[in-house]
């Protein structure tokens, strides 16, 4: 089972996939990604070069021009989609609504209903809590019951991630970056496959 996690970019930032396997005999998980950058954001970035050798490398994805195509995301869902059993897709509902609709009408007409399976995750203390707990447990158990594919951007993006807590007494936490420039959208996008899991996990086999 594949469940899918979507960051979606304007333009600024990483434009992010994440697909968690939940391996059914085992019960451990593995995760891969996919991540595009706009080619006018990679130019005038100070990781310019970074980029540039993650592109030349087949690790990072660069799109012509400042903003990503709707599409973009469906194309490569659906590409996977043949091959892979993907069961839900978790989104940042900010700013999501034309490729989440296209998603949803993709979703729908392959006989699905993406009102179960299309859902939406608020980046917020109350959502991301339990999220942050769940994957350090799968992180910290040995044997680890999670793994990663061999993309140097989960290194970097685990790297430029930090943990806040809520300053309301509850002490919840949630996953954000270290300054303005670190990139953690495939982080982000993670979370919100963890997300799906959680949701909808022992309603599908």
């Amino acid at each position: 089972m594949v469940f899918c996690g979507m960051d979606f970019s304007m333009g600024d930032d990483l434009h992010a996939l994440v697909y968690l396997a939940k391996n059914l005999r085992t019960g451990e998980f593995f995760a891969d990604m996919d991540a595009w950058v706009a080619e006018e954001e990679m130019l005038k970035s100070p990781l310019r070069r970074l980029y540039e050798r993650w592109r030349d490398e087949g690790w990072l994805h660069v799109v012509p021009g400042a903003v990503f195509p709707t599409s973009l995301f469906l194309d490569r869902v659906a590409e996977l989609g043949e091959n892979l059993h993907m069961v839900a897709y978790g989104f940042d509902p900010y700013k999501s609504k034309q490729p989440v609709n296209d998603l949803s009408a993709w979703v729908l007409s392959e006989g699905a209903n993406p009102k179960e399976c299309v859902i939406p995750v608020r980046q917020n203390f109350a959502n991301y809590n339990s999220l942050v707990l769940e994957m350090d447990t799968l992180m910290r158990t040995k044997p680890a019951l999670i793994s990663f594919s061999k993309n140097p951007l989960w290194q970097w993006e685990f790297g430029n991630a930090r943990i806040a807590v809520s300053t309301d007494g509850m002490e919840n936490r949630k996953v954000v970056n270290s300054a303005d420039a670190a990139k953690v959208d495939n982080v982000q996008a993670l979370m919100n496959a963890l997300y799906c899991f959680d949701m909808i996990q022992g309603r599908v086999s």
